[in-house]
């Protein structure tokens, strides 16, 4: 009965580490997304002849 009781404790035990792990990565994926997402952004207005400050530039 013992060693069923520490089973059990050792299945709570990852999957709480796994639950703990899969939040971290989903605060880095958010993190690289809005990043990312930024950055596209940025991509764009230097495209479009807008400059990343704000202030327009004539497309060359």
């Amino acid at each position: 009965m013992f060693t069923g009781v520490v089973k059990k404790w050792n299945q709570a035990m990852e999957y709480n580490r796994t639950a703990s792990a899969l939040k971290f990565h989903r605060k880095q994926t958010d993190w690289l997304h809005t990043y990312a997402a930024s950055l596209n952004a940025d991509m764009i207005m230097l495209e479009c002849g807008i400059d990343v400050e704000g202030k327009s530039t004539p497309p060359s």
